[in-house]
């Protein structure tokens, strides 16, 4: 082999080494499939749960709403606080706790992710926070999701 086609094939594995780099520790990854199991086990499909997002986003989902779901569906929001002027209360956008563990595992693998942090529940295993961070060279990008107070029903 040439040294032209070494080096070739040196910056192609470095480049698809870079490219699929996952986003998660593997200790993250671990508590992640921990809280998911604690969640399912849980056995929990009726719930509210209060949340509000920190992103660019529907101003509807900036302020602290409960939300009531049921199955794998958002069916009702009620805000707790004043929305942002001209916004309306609106189902669009909310997450379930299982659609938020979808979120977090799919952003493992994420190109314009540069991290992603998640801290869960103790006892039901939910998500209470999740911080996806893109990296620099990506702008108006980047959400926080909040949740608390989650109420079996």
């Amino acid at each position: 082999m040439t040294r032209g086609r070494l080096t070739a094939l040196a910056l192609t594995a470095v480049a698809l080494v870079t490219a699929c780099q996952l986003v998660l520790s593997p200790a993250e990854r671990r508590a992640l499939e921990a809280a998911r199991a604690r969640w399912e086990a849980s056995g929990i499909t009726a719930y509210t749960v209060e949340s509000r997002y920190l992103c660019f986003c529907g101003p509807h989902l900036l302020a602290w709403t409960r939300l009531t779901i049921r199955g794998d569906s958002v069916v009702a929001t009620e805000p707790l606080e004043p929305l942002p002027r001209g916004a309306e209360p609106d189902l669009a956008g909310w997450r379930t706790v299982s659609q938020l563990f979808t979120t977090i595992a799919e952003a493992d693998r994420d190109d314009i992710l540069e991290d992603v942090t998640a801290t869960y529940d103790a006892a039901l295993g939910y998500p209470r926070a999740i911080a996806l961070r893109c990296t620099p060279a990506v702008a108006d990008c980047g959400i926080t999701y909040e949740l608390r107070n989650l109420q079996p029903n």
